[in-house]
């Protein structure tokens, strides 16, 4: 039974933005130490960064087993992997930031600091691996979106004078989402298209269909479809067979969904 339906059949909402989530839907799963801040699969578990104490905690659902991946770290912000390989950015209150491959618990090898032409990296909030295999990082701290190598060998801006917080891939195009609304980038124009005139803190590619987090609570193409509780922000969202993970930012716990 899909989750679109469980929440259809109960109403309308005066609200306008659509039925309520019953309170067994949404199940808190995982408490991180530190508080969760961006979320990434990692096998068939996950990996989170923390708001304090610049670490990366591992955690499996299964058995519920958590592992310290990173220690250390500085103000780390995002994560993303790839195979084996971890990547990781970190932030000096916004003014400053960098990239890098985590290589032991407390070691990493620097990948960026800046990009090709200087323009520093400065609060790199968001990452993803995208398909040709480079990162792509959403920083508002620099209005940018980065495309960055990770043998390190260059850096370069997509697209500027923008406040990205979360990027995905998503139907063949570079997806970022702001605290107003959410944007495709079209390489042929290098243009932003608005693709939702809604918050996106978090954003997932899932089986065709574009997931996007927001303090209101979580849309499908669109569509609301979950609401959160008061308080709560979704922001980086995974899948793990069935269910959706989720980081409540403004809690720093994380959450479950089932799809």
């Amino acid at each position: 039974m899909s989750l679109l339906f469980l929440l259809a059949c109960k109403g309308d909402d005066p609200s306008g933005l659509g039925p309520s989530v019953p309170d067994d839907l949404f199940e808190e799963v995982w408490a991180v130490d530190g508080l969760s801040w961006d979320l990434a699969l990692y096998g068939d578990g996950l990996l989170s960064t923390t708001q304090f104490g610049g670490q990366i905690w591992g955690w499996e659902p299964q058995g519920g087993v958590e592992e310290e991946v990173g220690d250390r770290l500085g103000e780390v912000q995002a994560v993303a992997v790839d195979g084996e390989d971890i990547y990781f950015t970190v932030t000096d209150s916004g003014m400053t930031g960098f990239v890098a491959l985590l290589t032991g618990v407390r070691t990493w090898d620097e990948l960026a600091t800046e990009g090709d032409g200087g323009l520093p990296i400065r609060r790199p909030e968001d990452m993803v691996v995208g398909p040709d295999g480079a990162l792509y990082i959403a920083d508002p701290g620099a209005e940018a979106l980065w495309r960055v190598e990770r043998d390190g060998s260059s850096a370069k801006v997509v697209t500027r004078n923008i406040l990205p917080l979360s990027v995905a891939w998503h139907d063949g195009r570079l997806h970022y989402g702001t605290a107003d609304a959410v944007y495709a980038w079209d390489d042929g124009t290098e243009a932003s298209v608005e693709v939702l005139d809604q918050p996106g803190y978090g954003l997932l590619s899932d089986e065709g269909s574009l997931l996007v987090g927001s303090q209101e609570g979580i849309w499908e193409d669109g569509v609301h479809v979950a609401a959160t509780q008061v308080g709560m922000r979704v922001s980086s969202m995974v899948r793990v067979g069935d269910v959706v993970y989720f980081t409540d930012q403004g809690q720093g716990s994380v959450w479950s969904m089932e799809r």
